[in-house]
């Protein structure tokens, strides 16, 4: 069993090695082969019934390697994906924000920019014009929108913003492949 570990701690830093190729654009393809391998090795691992307690702590300690490395990879992946970066880490333009009508709009958030939710909130606050704005209501509004983001595993999101009733409504919309 410490064999194995010790061969799926030198697979991850191996999968490391690969993914820095590749985000530093040698590799044409990001190395999902071996890390969906070294993923099934990881989860192998976890399932195997070990009664030493020391090869248990290095068990966990591996995929807790694995699992921060693989979240960072997934990250950057879906960053170069939806356009926020490139593969050389450099951030792009920000999605254009529309400008937003009489009654109601839509605009385009997206987690790994936080100049959209300041745009967002520029947004917010045009449609609520009329209405008066307390001086925290800023991070609220946007705190409150992050955490719908997140619970709903949206990363980029479509936000129809609207005023009903007098009353100003944000709905979340999720975007197709997204």
């Amino acid at each position: 069993m410490e064999s194995q570990i010790a061969r799926c701690a030198e697979e991850i830093d191996r999968l490391q090695i690969e993914y820095g190729l590749f985000f530093a654009g040698e590799r044409k393809l990001p190395p999902e082969k071996l890390r969906a391998k070294v993923e099934h090795d990881v989860h192998t691992m976890l399932m195997s019934e070990t009664k030493a307690p020391h090869l248990n702590l290095k068990i966990q300690n591996v995929a807790s390697t694995f699992t921060l490395y693989n979240n960072l990879w997934l990250k950057r992946l879906n960053e170069i994906e939806s356009g926020v970066v490139n593969r050389a880490g450099k951030k792009t333009d920000a999605p254009p924000a529309a400008a937003p009508p009489s009654s109601e709009g839509e605009i385009r958030i997206s987690l790994n920019d936080e100049d959209t939710f300041d745009k967002l909130y520029d947004y917010y606050q045009q449609m609520a014009a009329t209405n008066s704005l307390k001086p925290n209501a800023k991070e609220k509004v946007i705190n409150s929108i992050k955490s719908k983001m997140i619970i709903n595993n949206l990363v980029e999101t479509d936000l129809t913003v609207a005023i009903l009733k007098g009353k100003i409504s944000l709905k979340i919309k999720k975007i197709s492949g997204g």
